[in-house]
């Protein structure tokens, strides 16, 4: 049987091979097109990780060097493909990490004005070269090279900026910490350290503290007529990269311009006339040495001091573990100590006058001047008395409250003596608080300290509990001890008063009289934060006060890297009868203040005060903070905000932004600052300032002549508003408010303290006071005048509301008062003055001659009613209203 001619089967065969095709040909669209595609994702999501690691390694390189505060960095070095059965991969992207050479970092026409050895070292030792100051520096570069990616940046890091460089240009990607003209503060982040690491995989990169920068020093133009500059070494490279470098520099700094040296590096000139100088240095990888007292120097603490002496690295750091040879005089020949400094870098020596470091003899010639300190050795006066610790700025707060709570006491207590009298200069080991009622009762509370821990400058602060004290008035006396036995003479000692009330609950409440929250500092895991408030009624036993903190509250990050988070935090009471809890869950976080024996009464100040939040690199941010008393409904809101260093803050320059500050601060003279300020002490605006928004205080606030602020005022202290000065909304302040002449204030005044208008000023809301209030001649006042105390208004003024006094009402010559005037004393109305509504007084209404009442007087009698010629009460001579009436 033939089967050449049989086609059966010949369809499937080809069929098969048809589909075959097809899948090969689907196959290597697929490898072609949908590989590459998915790979340059897997790329493009590794880029965007790493670019954030590296941002954290930037992170924690700054806090190595700042704070001394840092830990490891985990960096995905490259990053692999997914595996795929039948179709092929290119090899896995591996990036590598690696720093620089060591390159010289210089600032120019720059001076150190500092006198002692802090100026003969920085005049004449290591980091001064023919002038300028000269440190080594480095950077860190990460590249990858990816298979799909085409164009990818290294990712570069140098002086606290992180650059991304292309090709053709180089772009920021963080901000700089270098030059922060607003503080005038320069702060050098230097890095040291050989690393060079590559791979796929992730890695940990551990930043080390070779000198925290604890320290500053100030430089001044060595010529005047010249700018500072810094120059920048920089391991970008390429013409148009390094134009981009200096826009994205120039972009990041104010007051001041940038520009590429001969050397292609970058030139920072700044224009202030002086600057708070600076330094720490952090190290990632091998080679690294923690800086020693080797090429440092050793300074006299304080400069009046006798015992304490610090030695610093040449960044001027202070150094812990310092040898120190302590000798009698300057001519022995051998030390009668040796000792190490402790983690503040100091020792003390009740006995010695000369210090030395790094080997020196006692009379200095075999090294530098700066390497010996001496100290003369003055123990007492002419006569042989030494005296013991003076005490200063004492203040409790409150100071009235009820019987059962507490109040804060606060005090220095200093050993250290300038001459006359002479003092021991040894730390303070105890203090004692006598508190003395008018009656002669007496109650004592003594605190013992560790002489090792604290200062000869001692920081009281101390919460004294009043729960068996009798109510009534009290003389608070501080004294205090220092480590040779020695008490405060009683000429010397702190004096306060403090009032103890009977507890109370008897007031209800209808509002907040005040809130007030303080500023923190940014990039802090351990900020401390205080919460201030009063009530205008009584809070009972257990009822509660809410601190609503979900605005600040971040969850976005591990601590450092947020902006502020309440986490872990703790909450104690520092004025109040009752206990404070703090609650944190996710975005939200909030204080809960419960008062307890005997509630708090009206009026006092209670306070809390949060430790251990932290902050991120945020400053100039402000949040809001919202206090709620659920029991009557009320609530109030205010603000606080983040500010770039501790301490007080001058702003000698305009800022275009919000300014705050945890200690003072100071607008210089004719400069502006474009949003809010705020600080936790006195605000001080000079002549010819301006604020465009509000400005808050957690002490007094002085507004210079011809000075303006754009919105509200709110103070804890007291308020002065000089020479035409202007507030464009209300001042609130739980101390007295002084309104100078012909100043404004567009608002209303809310004020614990006294009450002041001068000539010609004007007040555009109602005045309410504790206290008493005068206003002055040819004034004007918007609304109503609210006070506790007496009210007073001069010759030809005006107030444009009723007129509201627990105490007496005098109406000045020619002044009108177009509202009722309610008074628990006398009412005074002098010539020519009016009162378009009615008097109400449990005490004498005086009207003078051509005064007028345009309606009825309300008195017990008609011999409370004395009537001058020409006078008039609704419209009728005066004395025959009181005829018809009385």
């Amino acid at each position: 049987m033939s089967f050449s001619h049989d086609r059966r089967g010949q369809s499937v065969v080809v069929g098969t091979v048809i589909l075959f095709g097809f899948l090969i040909l689907a196959m290597a669209t697929y490898q072609v097109q949908f590989v590459p595609a998915e790979n340059e994702e897997i790329e493009f999501e590794h880029s965007q990780q790493v670019e954030g690691e590296f941002l954290d390694l930037r992170n924690s390189l700054l806090s190595a060097s700042t704070t001394g505060d840092s830990g490891p960095v985990s960096l995905q070095f490259g990053t692999r493909y997914p595996p795929r059965t039948f179709f092929l991969n290119p090899p896995p992207v591996s990036g590598s990490l690696s720093t620089s050479e060591p390159r010289e970092l210089r600032i120019e026409n720059a001076n150190v004005s500092e006198d002692g050895n802090i100026g003969d070292f920085w005049t004449n030792g290591p980091n001064n070269d023919a002038g300028n100051l000269t440190f080594n520096t480095r950077s860190v570069r990460y590249s990858v090279n990816y298979n799909e990616i085409q164009g990818d940046p290294d990712l570069l890091y140098e002086h606290s900026l992180v650059v991304a460089e292309f090709d053709e240009t180089a772009l920021g990607r963080s901000g700089q910490s270098l030059v922060r003209n607003e503080q005038r503060v320069v702060m050098i982040p230097l890095l040291d350290g050989e690393l060079s690491e590559s791979g796929v995989d992730q890695q940990s990169i551990e930043p080390r503290t070779l000198s925290a920068s604890q320290r500053t020093v100030t430089l001044t133009r060595e010529n005047p007529t010249e700018p500072l500059e810094i120059v920048l070494p920089t391991s970008v490279s390429g013409d148009q990269q390094l134009e981009r470098l200096t826009t994205e520099w120039d972009d990041r700094i104010e007051n001041g311009t940038v520009s590429v040296t001969s050397e292609d590096n970058i030139r920072l000139t700044i224009n202030a006339e002086s600057y708070e100088l600076r330094i720490g240095k952090a190290g990632i990888g091998s080679g690294l040495t923690a800086e020693d007292e080797s090429s440092g120097y050793i300074v006299r603490i304080p400069e009046s001091g006798t015992a304490i002496v610090e030695v610093r690295d040449r960044y001027n750091n202070p150094v812990t573990g310092a040898k120190v040879d302590v000798y009698n005089s300057t001519t022995a020949t051998d030390p009668e100590q040796t000792l190490r400094t402790d983690s503040n870098g100091q020792v003390r020596s009740e006995s010695g006058t000369v210090f030395t470091i790094n080997g020196v003899d006692a009379d200095g010639t075999d090294g530098e001047g700066y390497e010996r300190v001496v100290i003369p050795s003055e123990t007492s006066d002419s006569n042989g008395n030494v005296s013991g610790p003076e005490v200063y700025d004492t203040a409790v707060s409150p100071t009235t409250l009820p019987r059962g709570n507490s109040f804060s006491l606060t005090s220095t207590i200093s050993s250290v003596g300038d001459g006359s009298p002479i003092r021991t200069g040894t730390p303070i080991q105890a203090a004692e608080v006598l508190a003395e009622h008018e009656n002669g009762t007496s109650y004592t509370t003594s605190f013992n300290y560790d002489p090792d821990t604290t200062e000869r400058t001692y920081s009281l602060s101390e919460v004294i509990s009043t729960d068996s004290w009798e109510t009534g008035a009290y003389d608070v006396t501080v004294r205090g001890q220092d480590a040779s036995g020695r008490w405060t003479d009683e000429t010397e000692v702190g004096t306060a008063e403090v009032t103890i009330t009977e507890p109370t609950n008897g007031t209800q409440i209808t509002e907040f009289s005040s809130v007030f929250v303080t500023n923190m500092v940014e990039n802090s895991n351990s900020e401390s934060q205080t919460f201030s408030f009063s009530l205008d009624g009584d809070l009972a036993e257990g009822e509660e006060i809410v601190i609503d903190l979900n605005d600040p509250q971040d969850v976005g990050g591990p601590p450092g890297s947020q902006e502020v988070q309440y986490n872990g935090a703790t909450v104690t009471v520092d004025a109040g009868s009752g206990t404070a809890e703090i609650t944190v869950g996710g975005p939200n976080a909030e204080i809960v203040y419960t008062a307890g024996s005997g509630g708090d009464p009206s009026g006092i100040e209670l306070q809390v005060t949060v430790d251990g939040v932290s902050t991120g690199d945020v400053a100039g941010e402000q949040y809001n903070v919202v206090f709620e008393q659920p029991a009557s409904g009320s609530t109030a809101m205010t603000t606080f905000g983040i500010a770039p260093a501790a301490g007080d803050r001058t702003v000698s320059n305009d800022v275009n932004g919000n300014v705050f500050s945890t200690g003072s601060l100071t607008v210089a003279s004719d400069h502006t600052i474009s949003g809010d300020a705020s600080g936790n002490g006195d605000v001080t605006m000079n002549s010819g300032s301006e604020v465009s928004g509000s400005v808050t205080s957690g002490g007094a606030v002085t507004v210079g002549q011809e000075s303006t602020i754009g919105d509200s005022l709110d103070a804890q202290g007291d308020v002065t508003l000089n020479l035409r000065s202007e507030v464009d909304g209300p001042v609130t302040s739980r101390g007295a408010v002084t309104v100078g002449q012909e100043s404004v204030v567009g608002g209303g005044v809310d004020a614990q303290g006294d009450v002041t208008t001068n000539f010609r000023s004007e007040v555009g809301g109602t005045i309410i006071s504790d206290g008493a209030v005068t206003i002055g001649q040819e004034s004007v006042v918007g609304g109503g005048v609210n006070a506790r105390g007496d009210i007073t208004l001069n010759f030809d003024s005006e107030v444009d509301g009723t007129v509201t006094s627990e105490g007496a009402v005098t109406i000045g010559q020619d002044s009108i008062i177009r509202g009722d005037v309610v008074a628990s004393g006398d009412v005074t109305i002098e010539q020519g003055a009016i009162i378009e509504g009615s008097v109400t007084s449990d005490g004498q209404v005086s009207l003078g001659q051509s005064s007028a009442v345009q309606a009825d007087v309300f008195v017990d009698s008609a011999g409370d009613i004395s009537c001058g010629q020409g006078s008039t009460i609704s419209g009728q001579n005066c004395s025959t209203y009181v005829n018809e009436n009385y």
